[in-house]
């Protein structure tokens, strides 16, 4: 049998006095109930609590204009919704819980209206969503608009907590906060997207997926002194994760841990002084990691461990650049960083990474790279540095059949290729260095005792 309960706040002002506090309480049992609450034009701090027992319920709560305004909704049962707006109010806090499956989770906190005078706010403002269960779905939209002229805001926060399996979070915040930070953890997950986008200056952005298989994660951020942080943890096979940052002084960190088997992280970054870490372990099927920085004194690292047929790439464009890759006890791996501005550096260290294949590029002024591979077998490493003067390329290989590689176009340029190991007729250790310009120097070294095949070029 239906249930119904329709509860109407009505503020304290009309009976007691206009300094008390505007309270609003629903209590509802059983299914299709639906309760609504607007409490508008609130001079005094603003309380509403609504709670559900029961499947297919309905709970909307509408706050405007005030400071200390708070709303909470519960909810308990399946195919329940539950949406808080709270507009042109600074100081204010919703709360949404909900255990069960396919429910849904709205929170609004924003201004009224866009170019009005005086300003509206939604500063100060908190926003948290937890549910429990699958195939549950969170939203929080957040707009900090401008600081109140005489009671400046500290910005605006939120933050999304899921257990269990098929759920969906996302967080927007925008406007001129001083400070805006969003948070999403999703626990025992598979199948689960989370969401975080953010621009404004001074955002901090955390995405944590604790457990879990084919989870995705995107990070989006733009504006200044922005920090952008994915966790992605415990059994997460098919992992995915995107970071895009446009701005200055950014920073992104992207871990895939234990048994991230075929999981892929992307970071792409525009602007100045970048920095972007990544971190793949366990990768027994392979996985893959890109980043993409454009701007001047960025750092790019690359970590990948245990990873069979591993990719690792990382393209920057500007000044000062730093790149790194590791692949440690990683056979069949491909890394490449590609650089192409002035005084980059470029490191790349294979480890125990049988038939991997290394690759530097720079086209600018003084580049220096760097690739170590072994112990390991039948691997390549090939740098190419081209129109600058006093250019360094060094390749160090330790093992069998290995193939070493570096080509130099300008001045006073040094290539150096050692390798350790033994080779055959048919599968000879190579090093191959070809310069073109003046004043270069080349130097080869080759242990093993057979097998090796050494060819210098200057011209």
């Amino acid at each position: 049998m239906k249930k119904s309960i329709i509860a109407l706040a009505i503020l304290s002002a009309f009976s007691v006095s206009v300094y008390a506090a505007s309270q609003a309480e629903v209590f509802q049992d059983g299914n299709l109930n639906s309760a609504t609450v607007n409490q508008d034009n609130n001079i005094t701090p603003t309380f509403t609590s609504v709670t559900q027992t029961g499947d297919s319920n309905v709970a909307d709560v509408s706050q405007s204009q005030g400071k200390d305004t708070y709303a909470t909704v519960n909810s308990n049962g399946e195919a329940n919704q539950a949406n808080i707006v709270q507009r042109n109010a600074w100081w204010v806090d919703a709360s949404i819980q909900q255990n069960g499956a396919s429910n849904v989770a709205k929170i609004l906190q924003d201004e009224m209206a866009p170019q009005t005078t005086p300003p509206l706010f939604a500063d100060r403002a908190s926003a948290g969503i937890v549910q429990g269960g699958t195939a549950n779905n969170a939203t929080v939209n957040q707009v900090g608009t401008q600081l109140y002229p005489s009671d400046p805001g500290t910005g605006v926060k939120a933050s999304v907590l899921q257990q269990g399996t098929e759920n969906s979070a996302l967080i927007n915040q925008s406007g001129l906060s001083p400070l805006t930070t969003a948070r999403i953890e999703q626990v025992n997950q598979r199948q689960s997207n989370a969401e975080i986008g953010q621009t404004g200056p001074e955002n901090a952005a955390f995405i944590l997926q604790d457990n879990g298989w084919d989870n995705l994660a995107k990070l989006f951020q733009n504006g200044t002194g922005n920090n952008a942080t994915i966790h992605q943890i415990q059994d997460i096979w098919h992992a995915k994760a995107f970071v895009n940052q446009n701005g200055t002084e950014n920073t992104a960190n992207v871990l895939q841990s234990v048994i991230s088997d075929s999981s892929g992280a992307h970071v792409t970054q525009i602007g100045s002084l970048n920095t972007a870490a990544t971190v793949q372990t366990y990768l027994t099927l392979g996985g893959n990691v890109w980043v993409h920085q454009d701007g001047m004194g960025n750092m790019a690292s690359a970590y990948q461990t245990e990873s069979r047929g591993a990719y690792a790439g990382i393209t920057q464009l500007g000044e000062n650049n730093f790149g790194a890759i590791n692949q440690a006890l990683a056979p069949f791996s491909w890394a490449h960083i590609d650089q192409f501005a002035n005084s980059n550096t470029a490191s790349i260290d294979q480890l125990g990474a049988n038939r991997g294949n290394a690759r530097v590029l720079q086209l600018s002024d003084w580049n220096m790279a760097y690739i170590k591979q072994g112990p390991a077998n039948d691997v390549k490493a090939f740098i190419r540095q081209e129109g600058s003067t006093q250019n360094s390329g060094t390749v160090i290989q330790s093992g069998d059949f290995n193939d070493g590689n570096i080509l130099q176009n300008g001045s006073n340029n040094v290539a150096t290729i050692t390798q350790s190991g033994v080779g055959t007729a048919s599968l000879p250790n190579t090093a191959l260095i070809d310069q073109g310009g003046t004043g270069h120097t080349a130097s080869v070294y080759q242990a093993g005792g057979a097998g090796n095949m050494a060819k210098v070029t200057q011209r």
